[in-house]
């Protein structure tokens, strides 16, 4: 079954990073790591078909469509405090 939502996530080697993110998912537009934060892997727990498709893909397909809606992963206050806590992304100056 295919998932009608979307999980847009930044590339692996953007230069910021939430506490906790996994690196471990790739866009299955263009097969470039991406970031899942904390958040998006427990959202990603529950929608198992969902599709990871990164900024820059759902860019260049025209991102934000009339009539398309727009979700956080989880409670506002919840996706705030990760974002307070991004630390520099040290996964992306790994050899």
């Amino acid at each position: 079954m295919n998932d009608p939502m979307v999980l847009i996530c930044a590339r692996a080697d953007a230069d910021w990073a939430t506490r906790g993110s996994s690196f471990d998912r790739k866009c299955g537009e263009c097969g470039a790591q991406v970031i899942v934060s904390p958040s998006s892997q427990r959202l990603l727990k529950k929608r198992t078909a969902m599709p990871i498709i990164c900024e820059q893909c759902w860019l260049a397909l025209g991102g934000l469509k009339p009539g398309d809606e727009v979700r956080l992963p989880d409670k506002p206050e919840v996706v705030a405090e990760e974002i307070r806590g991004a630390v520099p992304n040290n996964w992306s100056k790994r050899n």
